[in-house]
Order: C-alpha cells, then structure tokens, then sequence
C-alpha cells in the first residue's frame, strides 16, 4: 500500500523540486557528462563492459561524507575479496569526480538512478547486481523494492539515525516496516542503535553491531594501484607538506584548520585569527568549506577584513615538488575549495575547528581529526554526531564554545598550551579504539551476506 502510494505521489513531488535539483546540479558543475545514468540510460559501452563480466556489488554513498565511508569500506572489501567487482555509485557531481580519481578500473562509478519505478528497473537490467549497499543513509523505497523483486540481498552499512530522523520515521510506523523491512542488513555504529532500528521495522536478527567506519582510522585510502604505479592516496596524502613551505609556512609556524565550514563561520574565523595573532604572531589559518562551490561567495565575504587569501584551487596540476620554499607572497590564509583532501590536511594542524557547529546545526564529522591526533574545538551544535560527542565530552577530550569569543580564547589557551594539545588529542584517539576494525567486520558481513545469497 506504501509503494503504490509513494509511486502515485513521488513523480509530482520530484516536478515540484526539479528547478531546485537542476540549480543545485549546475552549480556544482559537471551537470552534462553522464546526465542519462540518472535516468537509467547507459551508453552501449557501458552495456558491453558491464554484460561481458560477471554480476557485481552496487555500493550506493549519496554525496561526499558517504564516499569517503565507501572508499575506506572498498578498501576493506578489497583486503577480504580482492577479486571483487564493484558499481560505485553517487548523485552528486563532486561525488563522481572523487570516485573516479579514487577507484581503479574494477570499480565502475555512475551515478544512482532517480527512484522513479521505470527508471530503476532500467537501472537494474543494466547494472545486474548481485547485491546492493548502501552507506550511511540515501534509502530509496523502489529500488529496495527492487532489489526485493529480484531476490537481491541488501544491506546498510555504518547505518546513520539522527534522533530527528527517528522521531519523524516513528509518526508514521506502517511507512518505516514497509521501507526498513527490506533490509537484510544493518550494520550500526552502537549497541544503543540495535533497539532503535528495530523499533523502525528492521527485524532484530538482521542488525549488528560493528562500529563505525567513519570513525575506524585503520583503514585509509583504497589498496589499489593506478596507471602510473601509485596509490590512489600518495600523492594526495603529500600536498600539504609540498604547498605551505611554498606558502611561506614553515614547519614550526602553528596552523589552525577550521574543517566543513558552513555560511558564516569563515568570517568568525578570520576575525579570530587577527585576535589570536596577538598572542600567537605567526598563525596561519587553513579553512575547507563544506561545498567548496561557496568559493566565490567566501572570498567576497572576508574582503573587508583585508587578509591576504590563497586557494588550494591555483595550484592544482603544479609540480609543487619544483617550486622554491616561500617563492610566493606569504598569504594570511589558505581557502582548501577543493573536494576529498581535508582528511589528508588534518595532520597539518596545530589545532582544528570541526564546522556547522557554531552558526550552523548539526555538526560535522571529528573522526578524522581525532584519529590525526589533533585537538579538537567545536561549537555547541553536534547534533549529527551526538553519540560520539557524548563519549569525547565525558572523557574530556574535547573543548565546546559558543560563540566566536569562545572559540578565540579556547584557541588561544591551546596554541600556547602544547602539554594541553597532547592530552586532549590523546584522550579522544582513546574514544574511537572501540571502532577500529568496523570497515573489516562491516565488510565480513556484507561479503558472508552475498556468499550465502549465491548458494
């Protein structure tokens, strides 16, 4: 009844929020290459390549946050099946482009069908998966429907539940069985998220606990070796050590690294950093915007305060390796708007700053930073990651400020406090021991999964 309800309703919903869906495509550029895929047309090359090999595993990471999961996840696929054949597939731009600069040629990247009932079908004809994934979130009723038709296991793996999520999905109990029922899998970050997916429908034997791969640091970059005999992650691992001594930052100068900034935290931050300089004179200040297609909008914002800004963008494709130690004009900051590096840059840090947690609600990510052994400065709005937060808040391990006179004084504590960095860095490497392993053990379950579905 949900489905023919949903299928009758969703093709006016999506007419509604086309315009929006295509302004939001065409910002992020790329929009034109491979447009059809969203549709469920495939060029005949793709058909061919796809029908002369065997059926594959369809992993599904919606946007960015969930690639960087897919890709540690691959990578640990690849460790306990390294014959695997892979769809990796995406629905945005920004998505595509780290997929491909990150995969090898076993993996194929397209981008995932819209959920309109013909185009899925389409979808699955071509595709011929042998199971489908999906991390994180981005569940689509049709094409587990789909998958259910076909006799298709599927699974979700580093499953993500925000206690909002669970509220709105527990109104309406008949839709949250219907569309969570299909899961034969879920894997969950933490014991207490057991009970919560099974009160949305997903059967208690089909949920494990495994931890979270976002969180899990033992596994980094995909296994793979590309055309010119390096790994996907070499030469992106390097960037930050080849670029600030060109920048005119030295090793013993401090860094703050302010990652995933929404709308407003740029300028509090560059009106933090000429308060901290004078405490701390040689600062240098990195920021990575969330949506680096905010460039433009960030530049123009930070204009008044009459800094000196570099971006990462202006020296993509130079051989930073030929370039002479401070040969450019020192600026005061370093604007990261470019896609899939801020993992890499963390290690450059003397201190970070974790966005969408100050002027913005929800929070991002602070695993990566953590597992850098960096100490880690947020606002109050963690929301996103509130089971992590609470581990970090009872062990200390963290500093929460309000507003951006909070966040000057917790910096400027910790640039001159070095015992302080330490302990606090340490105390939440501490935190995340108990999910190191997950992208193994999620692996193990999804591959057991598909084996038995074979027999």
């Amino acid at each position: 009844m949900f489905l023919w309800f949903y299928n009758l309703c969703f093709p006016f919903v999506f007419l509604a929020l086309l315009p929006r869906y295509l302004w939001r495509m065409v910002r992020r550029g790329d929009y034109r290459a491979h447009f059809g895929q969203r549709l469920g047309w495939y060029s005949p090359e793709f058909k061919a390549r796809l029908a002369g090999g065997p059926p594959r595993m369809w992993l599904q990471a919606v946007s960015v946050g969930e690639m960087l999961v897919a890709l540690k996840f691959i990578a640990a696929l690849r460790a306990q099946a390294p014959g695997l054949t892979l769809i990796l597939s995406t629905t945005t731009t920004t998505a595509y482009r780290l997929a491909q600069e990150r995969t090898d040629a076993t993996v194929e990247v397209v981008y995932s069908p819209i959920d309109l009932l013909p185009l899925v079908r389409c979808a699955f004809r071509t595709l011929r998966p042998a199971s489908l994934v999906v991390v994180d979130g981005g569940l689509w009723p049709n094409q587990l429907a789909e998958a259910r038709h076909r006799g298709i296991p599927t699974a979700l793996v580093n499953a993500r539940l925000s206690p909002r999520s669970e509220r709105r999905f527990r109104r309406f109990p008949r839709l949250s069985a219907t569309l969570f029922g299909r899961l034969d899998l879920v894997c969950v970050s933490e014991e207490t998220d057991v009970p919560r997916w099974s009160r949305l429908g997903v059967p208690t034997a089909n949920i494990r606990y495994t931890g979270s791969i976002k969180y899990d640091d033992s596994t980094s970059f995909l296994p793979l070796t590309l055309a010119n005999g390096t790994s996907p992650g070499e030469s992106v691992a390097e960037i930050w050590r080849k670029l600030l001594p060109v920048l005119g930052v030295s090793p013993d100068r401090p860094v703050l690294l302010a990652g995933s900034t929404h709308p407003g935290e740029e300028v509090v931050l560059a009106e933090s950093l000429l308060v901290l300089r004078k405490t701390s004179p040689h600062l240098f200040l990195v920021i990575a915007p969330r949506h680096v297609e905010r460039t433009p909008e960030i530049l123009k914002s930070l204009q008044p305060l009459g800094l000196r800004v570099a971006c990462r963008s202006t020296f993509q494709g130079t051989d930073l390796s030929t370039a002479r130690a401070g040969s450019l004009a020192t600026p005061d900051l370093l604007l990261l708007d470019t896609t899939g590096e801020l993992g890499t840059w963390y290690s450059a840090a003397t201190v970070v700053f974790i966005g969408k947690s100050l002027t913005a609600v929800g929070g991002h990510n602070p695993a990566e930073a953590v597992s850098a052994r960096k100490p880690v400065v947020t606002g109050l709005h963690m929301e996103n990651f509130a089971d992590l937060m609470r581990f970090l808040v009872a062990a200390d391990a963290v500093v929460q400020v309000g507003d951006g006179r909070g966040l000057q004084e917790a910096c400027a504590r910790l640039l001159v406090d070095a015992p302080e960095r330490q302990r606090l860095a340490e105390a939440a490497y501490q935190v995340l021991g108990s999910h190191r392993g997950a992208a193994a053990r999620s692996a193990a379950l999804v591959l057991a999964q598909a084996k038995h579905s074979a027999c």
